[in-house]
């Protein structure tokens, strides 16, 4: 073992960041009456699991946590799915359409490492419909 990585190990009294131990929560998602009136899409409940990625780029759109959370539940809502239908209906590039707004050099920035500062960051979404 090199010896900066052997000095310092003792002195790690910090619990491990990342474990291969999952922790799984289980949740029940109850039916409201509201939720139980139609809403425009196939789906009547979409649950959104993604990475910080996808909440960054709403953050370089001056969204607040918030506005992002409540962007994303109207897109989920109503996926413009005639406005983006080379996407397919595929509700997570939905979402990573919206979240790259409509200015074609703004996308083209934030998806290239062509930027003022030293910045890569991935974007994961996975969006489950019942």
């Amino acid at each position: 073992m090199h010896s900066k990585v052997s000095d310092f190990l003792p002195r790690n009294l910090t619990p491990p960041y990342v474990s291969s131990s999952p922790e799984v929560y289980h949740r029940v998602l109850k039916v409201t009456s509201a939720d139980a009136s139609s809403n425009g899409s196939v789906y009547k409940h979409h649950m959104v699991l993604c990475s910080d990625g996808l909440t960054d780029l709403y953050d370089m759109r001056r969204f607040t946590r918030e506005g992002a959370a409540r962007q994303i539940g109207r897109v989920c809502v109503k996926p413009e799915g005639d406005r983006w239908a080379e996407l397919q209906g595929n509700l997570a590039l939905h979402l990573v359409k919206d979240a790259l707004g409509d200015n074609l050099g703004e996308q083209c920035k934030r998806l290239t490492t062509d930027l003022n500062f030293q910045h890569m960051d991935d974007t994961t979404v996975v969006v489950v419909s019942w």
